[in-house]
């Protein structure tokens, strides 16, 4: 449905960002945090004239970021996710990014 999309997309949005307990010291995350950016821009540039907002059969990428993990966009959504709720945890937060996961699933 339209709800699931949008939360789905969006949902990051909700996230709270009072200070939280941190498990791991933010000097670690916040570095981590950039490299899986990366990932995640680097994704989308290996996937050149691939990348579309219509779906249509282009074809298997096999090279850049995606020679390395199947799926690196969300590879890098996940570990910035992780990362965050990892440098500023919340019972909130943890259910905020529970729920965009499960729906993206």
């Amino acid at each position: 449905t339209v709800f699931i999309a949008v939360t789905a997309g969006f949902g990051s949005g909700f996230v709270s960002l009072q200070e939280g307990t941190a498990i791991i010291p933010l000097f670690i995350a916040a570095p981590l945090q950039f490299l899986a950016l990366w990932l995640v821009i680097w994704g989308k540039m290996s996937l050149g004239r691939s990348f579309a907002i219509l779906p249509a059969n282009r074809g298997v990428v096999t090279g850049g970021a995606y020679r390395f993990v199947r799926h690196p966009i969300y590879a890098g959504y996940l570990a910035g996710h992780i990362l965050f709720l990892l440098s500023s945890f919340s019972v909130y937060n943890f259910t905020v990014y529970a729920i965009i996961t499960l729906f993206q699933v």
